[in-house]
């Protein structure tokens, strides 16, 4: 049986992404991702500098949506950032951003093309 959870507030929220194991009944069918993706405004980002975004900046949705093509590389932007695996991700706008956090383990192995 799947549960939802929800939370009213963002303390509540970052209360829960904090430790979720601890929401969650050790009989679950299905053990918690050992990452979970967040979104990160500029000034953390800032906050986490040398760290640079992965994948050169560009959007890795609009990459592997584009089926690995060149001409499907976007620059992403800096009001879309996902830290997720201790890593930046950059999005092009706020639908690849849905789809990163959605599935980041499909985009955020991706390798860049070589030219």
């Amino acid at each position: 049986k799947a549960v939802v959870s929800t939370q009213s507030t963002g303390a509540q929220l970052d209360a829960f992404l904090a430790d979720a194991s601890k929401y969650v009944a050790p009989t679950a069918p299905h053990p918690l991702p050992e990452h979970l993706p967040r979104c990160v405004d500029r000034a953390e980002v800032k906050q986490l500098f040398p760290k640079e975004l992965s994948f050169r900046g560009y959007c890795p949705v609009t990459y592997v949506l584009g089926h690995k093509r060149y001409e499907a590389l976007t620059p992403g932007s800096r009001d879309h950032v996902v830290l997720y695996a201790e890593e930046l991700f950059s999005m092009k706008d706020e639908g690849a951003l849905e789809h990163f956090l959605r599935q980041p383990w499909r985009f955020n192995e991706v390798p860049l093309p070589a030219k």
